[in-house]
């Protein structure tokens, strides 16, 4: 087409030999164009030349008309117009310079490229990023932008933020980050708005809501030690503010409970429960925050039965009020209440009702998938409790469904790999999902394979969270399954004896995932002939589930059956029934 374009009548004009001369020697069609490019860039007029200018300092993607039309208006001082941008890019089009995606135009790489060589780094590309992000901002903050052209405009965003010069661009730079932070709060994408709140931070220097944003960007992403310092230091700062002092202290006491730091956060905890009746009644978004919060923090204490009941409550109270429990992704309140609605499935999983935790989960995650927010940190959370329930068997269930086994499986693997991907091999996303996928290939026999991914697994989580780090103990956990699955049973014992420990002094006796634990110890004891020591700590888990656990919990039945095989079976059958040990 470019070619074509400059051939003209032979009639005092160019013919094609002349043409073709230009093009003599070189070699390959990728330099060929290059030259025919450079040719037709010097022709533009200047509503595409403008357009080009606009593109060398956004992202390699389709870019939103209404973006070009306010840059461009912008560059040229009013003089064009809508109709001239929209001709400006049909002439490019034509020219084999810009694609049309529905209304999201990508102008080819080679026009790009000697667009930004004709706009090198300088004040007139500081001049174009200013442009491009006075148009960008308003668009990303309009609520009638279109959800087809908002991610759009984020990828461009990101790309001007990621080229900004601090000093230069200061005048836009904070409020773009700003509206990259919120666009990715407002998804749930956890790791990507901490980014952009962690740059803030850098660039206005501390105070008091930046720091708050910022710690609850990091909670989200589960960085736990890291939230509670910045949440720390934002309470210091709330002064005489009431409610943004509350907004910190909650926050405090849930990162350091995040971090395991229990009695550092009781503290808090007592405040927020003594002050729950002082809000006003209007004030309904903070106090379902505070109760789901409370009612989280006492699951992590194994206080299951007390935190069931506060849940339902709430979920009761919410749809008596609202007349509606399927509210949109939007609603304040109601993003509280679907927090709600996980922690209660994930209370539900705990205690033993694998059916009504999937339930629960499975509805949850529908929302969600329905809504596009794929990323969403409750989403994924979802997604865990959900493949937990499913490896889990009900009481009544004489044997898991397999097909829902595989797909717990497929799914949590999925996840860990798009989280690794998107956040890094060691965040804490990419390292929970790890332990969930851990989980599933060991509750399905794959002990080979759960062994080499949760060796790697323990390795980055204990580089990252050190040796008392919540995935680490629980990859811990499972890894000892999989090496006593293997009849590796030094090894198992060697695994549990170090998750019981520190998830008793961490987690408490009565929460599940101790109890697990100790359950799993007391058979390895049992199994390599120590039965003093398996008799008597299956009797101390026996009497601990009773505090925690409905009669229908699986792990509350196992144990009960293997105290009275434990005291019935002599050890030399016992490991006669478990096969000989290997060498591992």
């Amino acid at each position: 087409m470019l070619a074509g374009g400059r051939l003209q009548d032979r009639q005092g004009l160019r013919s094609h030999a002349e043409v073709l001369a230009d093009f003599d020697g070189v070699a390959d069609i990728d330099r060929f164009f290059g030259v025919l490019v450079r040719e037709s860039i010097g022709e533009l007029d200047t509503a595409r030349t403008l357009v080009l200018a606009v593109a060398s300092v956004c992202a390699a993607a389709g870019i939103p008309a209404g973006l070009l039309v306010r840059a461009v208006a912008t560059l040229a001082n009013g003089a064009i117009d809508a109709s001239a941008v929209g001709d400006a890019l049909r002439g490019l089009q034509a020219a084999g310079l810009a694609a049309n995606d529905d209304g999201r135009w990508s102008i080819s790489a080679v026009a790009r490229e000697l667009a930004r060589e004709q706009n090198p780094p300088g004040p007139r590309r500081q001049y174009l990023r200013t442009v491009v992000a006075d148009a960008l901002t308003p668009m990303l903050q309009d609520a009638a932008t279109s959800l087809g052209d908002r991610p759009g405009l984020v990828t461009h965003a990101v790309r001007l933020c990621g080229e900004a010069d601090r000093s230069e661009d200061a005048r836009w730079l904070a409020i773009l980050l700003e509206r990259l932070a919120e666009h990715y709060e407002a998804r749930g994408e956890a790791a990507s708005s901490a980014v952009y709140r962690d740059r803030l931070l850098d660039i206005r220097g501390e105070n008091t809501s930046d720091l708050f944003y910022a710690a609850r960007a990091a909670q989200a992403a589960r960085e736990f030690d890291k939230a509670a310092g910045l949440a720390q230091r934002a309470l210091s700062g709330a002064g005489s503010d009431e409610p943004q002092f509350r907004r910190c202290r909650l926050l405090l006491a849930e990162a350091l409970d995040g971090a395991l730091r229990f009695q550092e956060a009781e503290t808090y905890w007592e405040h927020v429960a003594a002050s729950a009746g002082d809000r006003d009644a209007g004030e309904s978004t903070g106090r379902a925050a505070e109760s789901v919060a409370y009612a989280r923090s006492r699951i992590r204490r194994g206080e299951l039965r007390r935190a069931k009941q506060a849940l339902k409550l709430l979920i009761e109270e919410y749809a008596r009020s609202s007349g509606d429990v399927e509210f949109t992704t939007a609603d304040a309140v109601g993003g509280q209440i679907r927090g709600a609605r996980i922690e209660y499935a994930h209370v539900l999983a705990l205690i033993g009702d694998q059916i009504e935790a999937r339930r629960v989960a499975s509805e949850l995650v529908a929302i969600y998938r329905e809504a596009g927010l794929l990323r969403h940190a409750d989403m994924v959370r979802a997604q865990e409790i959900l493949a937990e329930a499913k490896l889990v068997p009900h009481i009544r269930e004489l044997r898991l469904d397999d097909t829902a086994r595989a797909r717990a499986e497929q799914d949590m693997k999925q996840l860990w790999q798009k989280n690794r991907e998107e956040d890094g091999p060691r965040s804490p996303s990419a390292l929970f999902a790890g332990v969930g996928y851990g989980h599933a290939l060991v509750s399905q026999g794959r002990k080979e394979k759960a062994r080499d991914m949760l060796v790697g697994l323990r390795a980055d989580a204990i580089a990252v969270g050190g040796p008392r780090d919540p995935a680490y103990l629980r990859a811990t956990f499972l890894l000892g399954q999989a090496y006593a699955q293997m009849r590796c049973y030094r090894k198992a014992l060697k695994m549990f004896r170090y998750a019981y420990a520190n998830q008793q002094e961490i987690l408490g006796p009565a929460h599940p995932y101790t109890l697990a634990s100790g359950f799993e110890l007391a058979v390895m004891y049992k199994t390599v002939g120590e039965d003093t020591e398996a008799a008597k700590l299956i009797r101390e888990q026996d009497a601990l589930s009773a505090k925690s656990m409905e009669y229908s919990n699986d792990l509350r039945a196992q144990i009960k059956v293997a105290g009275s095989l434990i005291a019935l079976i002599p050890s030399p059958l016992w490991r006669w029934m478990r096969g000989p040990e290997r060498d591992c």
